[in-house]
């Protein structure tokens, strides 16, 4: 079925002109299934491996049953329930929510941890395990004589930011096998929340635990999967090491043939897919508030679809309304301007449609494209291709089915103004649903 934004965009439309959406037999099949390479599907497999075993914590209290810290990730490494993590986020025998993607919960207890004076920060390994008995889901630990330079990668982990109980998929490659603090180096995105999440191969084996990030989204620090091969059995211990464990254990290199396939460069298809499709992003050009904004939008074509008269063989624009104001100009690839009238918006759901005066003569996306959404965590990891109407295009994969987030009001703002016709002072507040007028 669809999901509720390709509703409401056909509903809209509907609205404005009873569109009758072409049969499901006429999508065009190269959009229905877009020719996935032998990356994609390693891709794929290596996220289901490791997926289920990626978890979310956070220390818990469990005498006040309350939340005590921020979120953080880890990876669970064997099946009686031992966890991998970062040892900034982890201290030994305090206790941790553990929520599994399926959302299974249990509890955790911190157990060894390795951080180096003076920064603390070095290896940063730390270990933790599940406190209630189970037969958990877990992944292979991969090996560090494995990992090359531009192997492809994939995180798994829960960015803060979202505020999500599922975890989220990003894909890059190793860019540093050894920094300057001993770490490996990624180009998969981490921020606040990902600490301590898994970083996998293409075989959905461990290589690296997230650690930190510099300045550059493209520099994000790995702990080699060694170092916890190495301290292993020291991090079982409840122990919090200022030094680098005496008891070790012996690091081999991999036994069994590294046999998943060389990387696939998906550059040749995504060229191919922004051939055929960068016409539909425009630039628009409006006024808000006596300052010019500049907003992409789509080109959608009304060819397939039944529409009253006046709106036959046109095109529409859909884009965002909030960043769109008075007197819309459209910006077409060659440089031509073509002006357009707001036919609806839609403020709840940030959504508005513009009709060109003339026609664009540039090809829209058919209504008829539009599939039902079916997207699972099957779906995970497909390539996905964001189009520029001036610039190269973003390449990236599905890293989640469905985000959730709850809307949240502004936060109301107090003014004091003075009174045009009289001496007073009004203290005036403004909130999304209240504007309130007091005098001094």
């Amino acid at each position: 079925m669809y999901n509720d934004k390709t509703v409401f965009i056909i509903f809209f439309l509907q609205c404005l002109w009873n569109l009758q959406v072409t049969n499901a037999q006429n999508v065009d099949k190269r959009i229905q299934k877009p020719g996935a390479t032998q990356l994609h599907d390693n891709i794929k497999t290596a996220i289901k491996k490791g997926y289920a075993a990626s978890v979310l914590m956070w220390e818990y209290d469990t005498l006040q049953y309350s939340r005590m810290s921020a979120q953080f990730s880890g990876v669970v490494v064997s099946n009686g329930g031992e966890i991998l993590s970062a040892a900034h986020v982890v201290m030994p025998g305090k206790t941790y929510q553990v929520i599994f993607p399926d959302g299974k919960m249990c509890l955790a207890r911190g157990l060894g941890r390795i951080t180096i004076a003076p920064t603390f920060m070095l290896p940063d390994a730390a270990m933790l395990k599940i406190i209630q008995k189970g037969d958990w889901p877990f992944v292979e630990m991969g090996w560090y004589s494995d990992v090359k330079i531009n192997q492809p990668c994939i995180s798994i982990a829960y960015p803060e930011s979202m505020e999500q109980r599922k975890p989220d998929v990003r894909f890059g490659h190793i860019t540093n096998l050894n920094n300057k603090y001993g770490f490996m180096e990624s180009t998969c995105v981490m921020e606040p929340g990902d600490s301590g999440g898994p970083l996998f191969d293409l075989s959905g084996r461990l290589i690296g635990i997230h650690s930190g990030i510099e300045q550059s989204e493209d520099v994000n620090y790995e702990i080699p999967v060694d170092t916890y091969r190495k301290y292993y059995t020291a991090l079982t211990r409840l122990e919090n090491y200022t030094s680098l464990p005496l008891d070790t254990n012996v690091v081999s290199k991999n036994q069994p043939a590294n046999n998943f396939p060389a990387a696939e460069n998906p550059d040749k298809y995504f060229k191919s897919v922004n051939k055929r499709f960068k016409t539909t992003c425009v630039n628009i050009k409006s006024v808000i508030d006596g300052k010019e904004q500049i907003i992409a939008g789509t080109i959608f074509s009304l060819d397939d679809v039944n529409v009253k008269t006046a709106f036959k063989n046109s095109d529409i624009i859909l884009t965002k309304s909030s960043m769109i104001g008075e007197e819309p100009f459209i910006t077409l690839s060659g440089g031509k301007t073509v002006k357009a009238n707001i036919i609806r918006r839609d403020r709840i759901n940030d959504l508005v449609i513009l009709l060109p005066v003339s026609k664009l003569g540039k090809e829209g996306i058919r209504l008829g494209m539009l599939l039902a959404d079916t997207l699972s965590n099957n779906d995970l990891g497909s390539f996905l291709i964001s189009l520029r109407a001036d610039s190269p295009y973003c390449s990236s994969v599905l890293g989640s089915v469905g985000v959730s987030l709850p809307k949240k009001p502004a936060t109301a703002i107090w003014e004091l103004l003075p009174g045009k016709r009289d001496r007073r002072y009004y203290l005036l507040l403004f909130s999304p649903t209240a504007r309130l007028r007091l005098p001094d």
